[in-house]
């Protein structure tokens, strides 16, 4: 809605790999993710694939040389069965590159604004 809200998440499990969660309607201008660690840089990844079956090394290769310790990457699918589709990966294991099981991984539907820093709490 138009409040603001504060989506929290504790660690990495509650929000990863093809078990992600969905988020309909976020506005990077109002709403907040309350995440471990400190989110110190973020980006967005262009160009990427990303399919299903092949999740995990798809996401992988879409963050690759982008998603750092304690960064966030925004990966907009060109292509793929997920064609379309909006992920949020969030480093919160404090390793560069992206861990299943080690990141969050957040589809986003219909988000709107600018992602920066401001959005992690």
């Amino acid at each position: 809605g138009s409040r603001s809200d504060i989506f929290v998440y504790n660690f990495a499990a509650q929000s990863t790999s093809t078990g992600y969660d969905t988020i309909n309607g976020f506005n990077f201008h109002n709403d907040r993710f309350n995440v471990p660690g400190h989110v110190t840089d973020v980006s967005v990844s262009s160009n990427s694939a990303v399919s299903t079956a092949s999740f995990d090394s798809d996401i992988a290769a879409a963050v690759s040389g982008q998603l750092g310790a304690h960064t966030a990457v925004l990966v907009h699918a060109d292509g793929g069965t997920l064609n379309g589709e909006t992920f949020l990966v969030i480093d919160v294991n404090g390793a560069a590159g992206y861990q299943a099981g080690g990141d969050l991984v957040i589809h986003l539907n219909d988000a709107t604004g600018t992602l920066t820093t401001a959005d992690f709490i």
